[in-house]
């Protein structure tokens, strides 16, 4: 249990490292070709690394950075993962965002996720709203 949980742990790490830097490839590395996601910026999942990039770097354009990362968590059996992270104020009074993102994980591979964020208090993150 402790080599799943500690690979686990180790993949959450260099998806979220990946992301934030922008990395396509890296996000891709850690996904499987099939990873299946949810974020508010789409009105269905989104299917494969490509479009997840795609939509993972735009949540981040309307983040301010640095992003703290303010809890990486995987569960005992290395099944599964939550990441909290926190965007800077902005400069305009805009508040930090908080975004995170719950991961379905297998064989050392991100295979499924979503992303939160309060699209009430930020809007623009939300491209379809029912």
């Amino acid at each position: 249990m402790d080599d799943a949980h500690a690979e686990a742990r180790r993949c959450l790490q260099r998806f979220v490292s990946g992301w934030l830097a922008g990395s396509r490839p890296a996000v891709a590395d850690v996904c499987r070709p099939a990873v299946r996601w949810w974020t508010p910026l789409a009105s269905e999942h989104l299917e494969g690394a490509d479009e997840l990039s795609i939509h993972l770097d735009a949540l981040l354009q309307d983040v301010v950075p640095p992003v703290e990362i303010t809890a990486l968590i995987v569960n005992d059996q290395g099944t599964r993962g939550v990441v909290e992270m926190l965007s800077a104020a902005a400069d305009d009074g805009t508040p930090s965002i908080p975004l995170t993102t719950v991961v379905e994980l297998s064989g050392g591979k991100v295979v499924e996720g979503r992303t939160y964020v309060d699209v009430t208090a930020h809007p623009s993150l939300c491209r379809t709203r029912s």
